[in-house]
């Protein structure tokens, strides 16, 4: 901050003195002797009658008019320069009731000079407000303008629901005066615009009015499904804290108004009938009941198994087949899974987005089928034959780079990491990592291959083993008998003395 210049006297010896000491005190001593000051006058000044404080208010007023009319524009600027930083210290160290306070005091202050000004004077201060607000406003960030723009928002809401009848004719006489004043510094392409667009308002039908509104509805949706989850996040906290605000301070006659209006619109909702049923599923209207076009009654008979809920005339058995079929629950996801799914997480939006790649880059297996047949247009393939998900080789061939499940064999965790961002460098790497920690900790394929390895034996040519998972899909020219699943708990041992063609482990 710069160093304010002294006001002792150039003329007694006495100023001449304290001038000479001030000069060459340190910063810690100008600091004290600034504390102190400032304690001697709250304390002279809480001591003091209404009348003494008016009589030095205003002894203060006309000592800085007098000054100020006599100092240059480059001595006005560096004054307000000084005095704006002074004032956002000073205001970043105050507390809540004390800015509530100097608020309501500055509101007092402002409103009484603004009665005894002058039309010259009032165009004056609204014309240099203009200036520094466009200046101010140049030289803001988006995040800061749309808090400004909340907070504006939010403060003429609370204040427009608080006005008085007459305050409100007053100030809708005012806007009334202010756009009238305004339109007569329009050019005449400006006002032609402005005719035409409130003309084609008037004038719309309700298809018009209809196509309108879709498209004003399309532009945020398309705003909103480009904005970030923290973004997100803090409009809808904005947006419940301002309409719990304002329902905090609306009027009894206001909340049975807005209650009516909503029952109303839901009403006319419902009320739209369902003609045009042909080709409907691909015009979709908000507007219209679907479900009161078919009666079909309440879902609320128990099925005595399985406790599902159907519709009257369903048929028995759908759902469990009387209790035939009973499925395991359905188990929680593991953390931070769950969190990703469910848009509890920070980087949920980026992980739902890219979740193919993520999927992909977990994978153990490929994907492989003999024979794919694919006609002139087709969004999707058909695939004729045996479906396959390849496994490979559980270690690289050749010092190839590793692929698929060799990935998970990698000691290194973040090596790991490091290779599964190689295939897709877009994914976020922490988030790769805490997948990554939760599958190695929770799979329990990925368990037993880890542990199937370890039981390789070490620099062996005879490298060629079969890792039977399913009994069922027993290796080719096997016998059928010696890949059965057992029917008790026991354990199998491999002699190494016998002489097997191919290695098994089970």
């Amino acid at each position: 901050m710069p160093k304010r210049k002294s006001n002792l006297s150039k003329n007694t010896r006495k100023a001449k003195t304290q001038r000479l000491q001030r000069k060459n005190e340190s910063q810690k001593d100008r600091e004290s002797r600034h504390t102190n000051c400032r304690l001697g006058i709250s304390m002279s000044r809480s001591n003091e009658s209404s009348s003494e404080r008016n009589e030095r208010l205003q002894l203060d007023r006309t000592r800085h008019s007098s000054l100020r009319s006599q100092e240059s524009l480059e001595s006005r600027e560096k004054r307000l320069q000084i005095d704006r930083i002074q004032h956002t210290v000073s205001r970043s160290l105050q507390s809540r009731d004390s800015r509530e306070q100097r608020l309501e005091d500055d509101r007092i202050r402002h409103a009484f000079s603004r009665t005894i000004e002058s039309e010259g004077s009032r165009e004056q201060r609204l014309e240099y407000d203009r200036i520094r607000h466009a200046f101010s406003r140049s030289l803001e960030s988006d995040d800061s303008r749309e808090q400004r723009l909340e907070d504006d928002r939010i403060r003429h809401a609370v204040s427009r629901s608080q006005e008085p009848d007459d305050s409100r004719e007053q100030r809708l006489e005012s806007d009334r005066h202010y756009r009238q004043k305004q339109r007569e510094f329009e050019s005449q392409e400006q006002h032609d615009i402005r005719v035409t667009e409130q003309c084609d308002r008037y004038h719309e039908s309700q298809g018009q009015r209809i196509e309108r509104l879709a498209h004003l509805r399309e532009s945020v949706s398309a705003i909103r499904q480009s904005e970030t989850n923290f973004d997100r996040k803090r409009r809808l906290i904005t947006a419940r804290q301002t309409t719990s605000a304002l329902r905090d301070i609306e009027r009894e006659e206001n909340r049975r108004q807005r209650l009516n209006n909503d029952h109303i619109r839901r009403t006319n909702r419902r009320n739209i009938a369902w003609r045009e049923k042909f080709n409907s599923g691909f015009n979709y209207d908000t507007q219209i009941n679907y479900s009161a076009a078919s009666e079909i009654g309440p879902m609320n008979v128990c099925c005595n198994y399985c406790k599902a809920l159907r519709w009257k005339d369903e048929s028995k058995g759908m759902c469990c087949s009387s209790g035939k079929v009973c499925l395991d629950s359905i188990q929680q996801p593991p953390e931070p899974l769950k969190s990703l799914l469910c848009g509890e997480h920070d980087q949920s939006q980026h992980f739902l987005n890219n979740i193919r790649r993520y999927n992909s880059a977990f994978q153990m297996t490929s994907f492989g089928a003999k024979e794919v047949h694919e006609g002139n247009y087709m969004p999707t393939f058909k695939i004729q034959g045996q479906l396959y998900h390849l496994i490979g080789s559980l270690l690289p061939v050749d010092n190839a780079r590793e692929s698929f499940l060799q990935i998970y064999f990698i000691s290194d965790y973040v090596l790991q990491r490091d290779a599964r961002l190689q295939c897709f460098p877009n994914l976020n790497p922490m988030l790769v990592e805490s997948l990554q920690s939760m599958l190695i900790e929770i799979n329990s394929y990925i368990r037993d291959f880890k542990t199937a390895l370890q039981y390789f034996p070490p620099n062996s040519n005879e490298n060629d083993y079969k890792i039977v998972i399913n009994a069922d899909r027993r290796p080719s020219a096997e016998h059928r008998g010696r890949h059965n699943e057992p029917t008790t708990n026991e354990v199998s041992v491999l002699l190494a003395s016998q002489p097997s063609p191919v290695n098994c482990l089970f």
